[in-house]
């Protein structure tokens, strides 16, 4: 599958967490209110941490790595995956990662895994190493970049499809400490594979960590199982984090039209810019097109004949971004067309990537205004469509980020209620607020308390959801 193709399809399946990574369906675009409410119900024992606090880490330790890179390590499992899994097989995994832990066929599952002990014992491996280097050939593929093949995508997503399916029956068979050890070796994966230098691997990456992330919600409803608390505040703040790759996509825009790059755009004669435009333009449409088919000859033609007709209120945008009138004047079609679409989507770029470091819910406003002022100006439409089409998925990254940090902020005010409940006889907490043994985190999407109360023997925790996702609200009862 190619990198532009894979973005699109992984923007519909990126799964959220308590939604096992079988859950492959375009996110709801409903408003709020019109969505579905996902209620999950947890029946929770009281429980300390153990001793040490950390004893149940959640990424493998710095004693428990070893030097060398995971990628070729990886290569050699999914290699072999490549070849065996797949088809049926996917779908009988996804199956049984959500088959509910009392139901799920033991004996079938374990038979199905002892067949990738081999391929699962390397990606252990891979997941210890200290580094992960993927050594993308994104510069050789220079204009052809964003058609870059990624199979070790698709690959690494079948491979962590297994480890989840592990934890799952190593929680079912009450092997604790060995789901844990899966839990390590799953979350690692996930930001291995957002150490590519693409968007789309964070969002399989976010994928993969919710797919760990239902497990381990499972695993802190056993009995038995101790306090998991500060294990999940271990982990990095974001898990996955995707800012290095979106700032390679804003590279590697100019490796696809080097001619674009600023330093170079002076030094192009008049019969230059006229040479370039077809291929630029048509090259930026067939990136428009993602997922669906390759433009035709014809279209690409005739796509880029209507891009050049915008050539007038290109020139009347440049001018009004400040370039000298005389300059601008003497443009070639072809190059005022290039250069406002350019530099639409540089002045759009910089108005996302510099607040992806902000909080969410500083971050969101900001956004919302630059796509509105954006979409207010007088600049083509058609050339504004174009310049969009460069620029990297930065809400998206922002709401997936804020939601899945969101999932593990939760699942630590269920281990808060958890650990209030062992101090207090077995009692739920009558606010988020009296609880004493450990700090509560606000909710990372709205950047306030997550809402609470008590009905009845239920503590109820919910808050507003970011775009594209279901309401949630997590029932927690505590039983003995």
């Amino acid at each position: 599958m190619k990198l532009a193709q894979t973005t699109a399809f992984c923007l519909a399946v990126v799964t959220v967490v308590g939604a096992s990574i079988a859950a492959e369906k375009p996110a709801p675009s409903k408003p709020w209110g019109e969505r579905e409410l996902e209620v999950i119900e947890l029946a929770v024992h009281p429980a300390q941490p153990p001793r040490p606090a950390l004893a149940w880490c959640l990424l493998p330790s710095y004693t428990e790595r070893t030097p060398g890179n995971a990628a070729p390590v990886y290569a050699k499992a999914c290699t072999w995956l490549g070849v065996n899994f797949g088809g049926e097989k996917w779908d009988e995994v996804g199956k049984w990662l959500e088959t509910p832990l009392e139901s799920l066929p033991r004996e079938e599952v374990r038979k199905l895994l002892e067949g990738y002990r081999e391929p699962l014992r390397y990606v252990d491996i891979a997941a210890r190493r200290d580094q992960c280097d993927w050594d993308a050939p994104v510069r050789e593929e220079g204009r052809n970049v964003f058609g870059m093949l990624l199979p070790e995508v698709q690959a690494v997503r079948w491979a962590a499809r297994l480890v989840a399916l592990r934890a799952r029956l190593q929680i079912a068979e009450e092997e604790y400490d060995e789901a844990v050890a899966s839990l390590r070796t799953g979350y690692a994966i996930a930001r291995h594979v957002a150490e590519q230098p693409f968007f789309v691997c964070g969002l399989v990456a976010w994928s993969i960590e919710g797919a760990m992330s239902f497990q381990l919600r499972d695993l802190i409803a056993q009995p038995g199982v101790p306090n998991m608390y500060w294990a999940i505040a271990a982990l990095p703040h974001p898990l996955i984090d995707v800012r290095h790759s979106i700032q390679s996509e804003t590279a590697a825009v100019y490796l696809m039209v080097p001619e674009m790059e600023p330093s170079k755009r002076r030094d192009l004669s008049s019969d230059q810019w006229t040479a370039l435009a077809p291929q630029a333009l048509s090259d930026v449409f067939e990136l428009n097109r993602r997922s669906r088919s390759a433009p035709t000859p014809a279209e690409r033609e005739d796509f880029v004949n209507e891009a050049l007709k915008a050539a007038p209120q290109a020139k009347a945008d440049l001018i009004a971004a400040g370039h000298p009138q005389e300059e601008v004047e003497a443009m070639v079609p072809a190059e005022a067309v290039l250069l406002d679409v350019f530099e639409i989507y540089e002045a759009r770029r910089d108005d996302l990537v510099k607040r992806l470091n902000l909080p969410y819910w500083l971050a969101l406003e900001g956004m919302k205004d630059a796509e509105s002022q954006i979409a207010g100006s007088s600049k083509s439409p058609a050339l504004v469509s174009l310049a969009e089409t460069l620029v990297p998925l930065v809400p998206a990254a922002a709401v997936a980020e804020a939601w899945h940090q969101r999932g593990l902020a939760i699942l630590r005010c269920v281990e808060a209620i958890r650990l209030y409940a062992a101090t207090h006889e077995g009692q739920l907490p009558p606010s988020l607020d009296s609880i004493r043994e450990v700090p509560i985190p606000i909710d990372p999407v709205t950047g306030k308390p997550f809402g609470y109360r008590l009905e009845g023997d239920v503590a109820v925790i919910e808050a507003e959801p970011p775009a594209h996702y279901p309401p949630q609200q997590y029932r927690v009862r505590v039983v003995e």
